[in-house]
């Protein structure tokens, strides 16, 4: 889209750090359209609030850094071969992976969509800001689903499985249907404890590939 253009040229401008003077003739010569078009698309990026200009110039908002970030996971991924890969921080959890993971209805559903029962826990990682928009371009590919069950008078919801591998050890994004994580972090299941299998700590670096 022409507006991705736009969004594309103020990066370069650093927009997303500060505000950035520059006008919509000079936006236009730098993505080789009439600054009436840059004009119009410009305005169009302030209406879904990915942009924000005044007096000062113009700047950056998170949900543009996260649509540039979108548009970045996607070329990535073509350059891979389809692969997604993203860079992130070992955080401690809420402890509701365990208590979930531990149902049977979960374990017997999730060993027959990736072949694997799931160690009573989950890896929670901490996505690193600029690689938000990745975890966007995984939920549009097409999950694995643990479908939702009733057990002990608890309803328990959708599981949707996205296959990946940390270190080469074959593991799943996985995503409830109800979450009270933020929206910068997943968890990782395996049939391993992945923390201790792998030497990790809170807030140690870690990257996950995720398969499409």
């Amino acid at each position: 889209m022409g507006f991705n253009e736009i969004l594309i040229a103020l990066l370069k401008k650093s927009a997303h750090k500060k505000k950035v003077i520059i006008t919509t003739t000079e936006l236009g010569e730098e993505t080789g359209m009439s600054q009436q078009n840059a004009s119009r698309l410009l305005l169009e990026l302030e209406k879904k609030g990915f942009v924000e200009r005044d007096g000062n110039g113009i700047t950056i908002r998170k949900p543009g850094i996260a649509e540039l970030s979108r548009i970045y996971a996607e070329l990535e991924g073509a350059f891979h071969e389809g692969r997604i890969i993203i860079q992130g921080e070992i955080v401690q959890g809420l402890g509701e992976g365990r208590y979930y993971l531990s149902k049977k209805e979960y374990q017997n559903q999730i060993n027959e969509q990736l072949g694997f029962i799931p160690f009573a826990g989950t890896l929670n990682v901490r996505i690193a800001p600029g690689e938000l928009g990745k975890k966007q371009l995984i939920l549009q590919t097409e999950p694995k689903i643990a479908k939702g069950f009733v057990s002990e008078g608890r309803k328990f919801g959708e599981l949707y499985l996205y296959s990946c591998s940390v270190n080469g050890i074959r593991c799943a994004v996985a995503v409830p249907l109800r979450t009270h994580h933020g929206t910068e972090i997943i968890e990782i299941i395996a049939d391993v404890n992945l923390r201790k299998k792998l030497g990790l700590n809170f807030g140690s670096s870690i990257t996950i590939e995720i398969e499409r």
